[in-house]
């Protein structure tokens, strides 16, 4: 095999991986989006930064 085989070989297997990782990840960021959206309609800004300080 050549250098340029390898390579390509490689960041071939880099882009699948990223993207197994992101199909894996992806329902549990929309969930955590979802929630977060939710959360600012309900609890106002005053509030979260009476918490935080």
């Amino acid at each position: 095999m050549s250098i340029a085989q390898n390579v390509m070989e490689i960041l071939a297997g880099i882009i699948h991986e990223t993207w197994y990782l992101f199909e894996e990840a992806a329902p549990y960021l929309f969930l955590g989006f979802g929630i977060a959206g939710l959360l600012e309609l309900v609890v106002s800004n005053e509030k979260i930064i009476g918490h935080l300080g």
